[in-house]
């Protein structure tokens, strides 16, 4: 095997392979990286990353140890020419000045993944990613619900498709459009974070436990997770024409909320907001709370008469202001002991925050009160 490149094009290489390489694989052939012609490829045997290096020469076959490869391409000039040999168990790196010996294992070792047996259908590779990166942080976080760690191709209750995810306390869904056959199928997590770092899909194949997804220059091979999402359309609450709604200046909430995080030392405390014409606040910690915080939020709007009281975790609320990002408001409708939808403006897109018990309805209302007839000039006055 022998390949001319240059660092910087192998390290491209290697870092868009890097997602499906093991870091704590005891199987040393997981260790490697692939080196067909001028393909690159990686497998942690649930997911493939294949790539392609430019070079002025590829030929042959063999897996390359392949973290010592990339640290050894990191500190090495952009334009530096390397000459890789593997011939046996050795694969030989030259470049102007030093030559080095690294492990090297037969290609034939290296175990291909298939991909589904489907016919690949366009899909548009900015639509999906701008999905993806919206409901990502969503994710279940571990894998006692196996089939939360991942995202979900469904469709709302007006059968609109689009991508779903949740961890059981927050969820997500963004529209997207996608062949029907692919719904229920359940992208796993790391196959996602891999698909951030990645050009645009062109095309993507979905059947059984498999789906491979071509962005051009890319392809990734992954499993899919072999589960059933739960009907989470029923925990979707209905928005009833003209319901009262909260909307929120997403800067100013954003650092409300971080400030309150700093004060939120016992992470079992909920933040209330109370709401109405008079103004918007945000309130958290009880009579016995070692830490108490209220912040009012000159720039939030809320068109309702009766006073709407909310609790929840902060934290969450912060991960869904993150999705919005550019954004300058959201809308949230709220509810008492019900689950609470976060949009912006008319788009199709949500996420829905669950409540969280223990807040203190009754000081968020007084700090509403308390502050309520201040308030108000300073919104005549940035109207």
């Amino acid at each position: 095997m022998k390949l001319v490149t240059t660092a910087n094009d192998l390290r491209a290489a290697l870092a868009t392979v890097k997602p499906a390489v093991t870091k704590w694989a005891t199987i040393p052939i997981l260790q490697t990286v692939l080196f067909d012609g001028a393909k690159v490829a990686a497998t942690d045997l649930d997911m493939t990353i294949e790539t392609k290096v430019a070079a002025s020469e590829a030929r042959g076959r063999a897996c390359i140890s392949f973290r010592p490869l990339a640290a050894l391409c990191r500190h090495l000039p952009a334009d530096e020419v390397i000459t890789i040999e593997a011939k046996g168990t050795t694969a030989t790196i030259r470049f102007s000045s030093g030559i080095y010996n690294l492990p090297s294992l037969p290609a034939d070792d290296f175990s291909t993944m298939a991909g589904p047996e489907a016919e690949a259908k366009p899909l548009d590779g900015e639509a999906f990613a701008k999905a993806l990166r919206f409901v990502a942080p969503f994710i279940y976080g571990e894998d006692i619900r196996y089939y939360l760690r991942g995202v979900c191709l469904s469709a709302d209750r007006d059968e609109n498709f689009g991508l779903f995810a949740t961890d059981g306390h927050r969820l997500a869904f963004h529209p997207l459009e996608y062949p029907a056959d692919w719904q229920g199928m359940i992208v796993p997590h790391y196959a996602v974070a891999a698909l951030l770092k990645m050009p645009p899909v062109k095309t993507a194949a979905m059947r059984g436990a498999k789906a491979r997804f071509d962005c051009g220059s890319v392809t990734l091979t992954t499993k899919l997770i072999d589960g059933t999402f739960p009907d989470w359309r029923r925990v979707v609450p209905a928005i009833e024409p003209g319901a009262p709604a909260i909307s929120l200046d997403v800067a100013e909430t954003s650092a409300a909320l971080r400030r309150i995080g700093m004060a939120r030392k016992d992470r079992g405390v909920p933040l209330t907001i109370a709401a109405d014409r008079r103004g918007v606040v945000a309130q958290m910690g009880g009579e016995y709370s070692e830490a108490q915080a209220v912040e009012r939020l000159t720039r939030a709007r809320c068109d309702a008469d009766a006073t709407a009281v909310t609790s929840f975790n902060p934290a969450y609320l912060r991960d869904i202001l993150g999705v919005h990002r550019g954004a300058e408001t959201v809308r949230l409708w709220p509810s008492h002991d019900g689950p609470m939808i976060v949009q912006q403006g008319e788009a199709d897109a949500f996420a829905v925050l669950m409540p969280m018990r223990g807040g203190d309805d009754a000081r968020a209302t007084a700090a509403l009160e308390e502050w309520a007839p201040e308030a108000a000039p300073l919104r005549e006055a940035a109207e």
